[in-house]
């Protein structure tokens, strides 16, 4: 057990560094949109994104939302899906 918790731990810091790395280079603000049922990046996922880009002083805007087809469910479009992005964009 100990071993596993090391590997995740390390996964999670290259994970981090990674992110950390790239996002300095950024210069736009973001939508990050999760799922409550996507099993692949759960919505923990997209808030971890957010807390990044704001340790980088990137604008962001986390929303998670229902979904019924998991993962696939950004590949939906739904009215509060579509409301969101355009929102975003026209702001």
């Amino acid at each position: 057990k100990a071993l596993n918790d090391v590997e995740k731990l390390r996964a999670e810091l290259n994970d981090y560094q990674r992110d950390k790395k790239h996002l300095k280079e950024v210069k736009a603000e973001f939508l990050i949109v999760g799922f409550y049922s996507d099993w692949l990046y759960p919505p923990e996922r997209g808030k971890e994104i957010q807390i990044a880009a704001m340790n980088n002083n990137i604008r962001s805007s986390f929303v998670v939302l229902q979904g019924d087809h998991g993962h696939d469910s950004f590949l939906f479009s739904s009215k509060t899906y579509s409301n969101l992005i355009t929102n975003f964009i026209e702001s």
